[in-house]
């Protein structure tokens, strides 16, 4: 292991909590007093990443220790001295989103907002003007009657439905 005053190998347990030793100048660390039983090693090292260990003591025959590597499917032990090798350096920041203005136009509000620009653009000059000013009369004067401007009210509504029966 790398030696630095800022490296601890914890051994925790499901059942008893945790221990831990600090990373001498030589990079060996030593674990004292483990109990029998499944733990798991993990080492903490600024800079660096180091694959979790797995550590089965065996309660039957005392002093056989079996060590694995947690994500080693192979199944194959590791031997004593335990050697730990780093998987690599450790990355704390994710790097920043670039911008892009095609990410910009897949936007839902931004596509909305473009569709309802374009519609308020085109549509006055798609439709024909005489029309819309004869559409726009007839909502004016609705029962085509002179003199009546506006919608009709409840009670004239009410007079043409009693005409019509």
């Amino acid at each position: 292991l790398p030696p630095s005053s800022t490296t601890r190998t914890p051994l925790r347990s499901s059942s008893r909590g945790s221990q831990s030793a600090y990373v001498g100048a030589d990079g060996s660390f030593r674990l004292l007093e483990v109990e029998p039983g499944s733990h798991l090693l993990e080492v903490a090292c600024v800079g660096f990443q180091f694959p979790p260990v797995r550590i089965d003591v065996s309660r039957r025959k005392q002093g056989k220790v079996r060590v694995n590597l947690l994500d080693d499917f192979r199944g194959e032990g590791l031997m004593y001295p335990l050697v730990l090798e780093p998987r690599g350096k450790a990355q704390y920041f994710t790097p920043r989103e670039e911008y892009s203005l095609l990410g910009l136009l897949r936007n839902p509000m931004v596509l909305m907002m473009v569709v309802g620009m374009g519609l308020a653009f085109l549509l006055p000059r798609i439709t024909d003007k005489e029309e819309m000013q004869q559409q726009m009369q007839g909502l004016m004067n609705p029962t085509g009657k002179p003199g009546q401007e506006g919608p009709p009210s409840l009670s004239q509504l009410w007079q043409q439905l009693k005409e019509q029966q």
